[in-house]
């Protein structure tokens, strides 16, 4: 998630205590909650490269990365930082937008950022425990 507002420290820092409250711990460079279901979430900054959806909030945008964006941003950061966090949710979008992934956007993503290694291993990971491959679409 990227933040763009005049405003962004202080809507980092309400997030951040919203997060607090609803008991999401610090993993590597992610809240995590294990509780609510909810895997993992990351502010990365005020920049961002990729295909994104923006959401309207009030004195600014919030910025939300693709599927695929988001399973190579998870993916750079596991190489970085071994990252346990990162890979399980690398992991999770893409076996929960199997159906929905730009293959060719995202295989020529990975080539680029030089993490199409890790990407295999994921993906291979999900095909072995899900039965899936890139041509299921379920």
């Amino acid at each position: 998630m990227i933040i763009d507002s005049r405003y962004s420290e202080t809507a980092m820092g309400v997030l951040y205590e919203e997060l607090r409250a609803i008991g999401a711990r610090r993993e590597g460079r992610v809240r995590v909650n294990d509780y609510l279901s909810v895997l993992a979430l990351g502010v990365v900054g005020a920049i961002y490269v990729g295909r994104v959806k923006v959401l309207r909030i009030t004195n600014g945008h919030v910025y939300v990365e693709s599927p695929e964006d988001n399973v190579i941003t998870s993916s750079k950061y596991l190489c970085h930082w071994s990252s346990n966090a990162d890979c399980k949710r690398a992991a999770a979008v893409l076996a929960a937008q199997w159906g929905n992934v730009d293959w060719d956007y995202l295989i020529d993503r990975a080539r680029r950022e030089g993490i199409l290694d890790k990407l295999s291993e994921i993906r291979k990971a999900i095909e072995d425990g899900y039965g899936k491959d890139q041509g299921d679409r379920e």
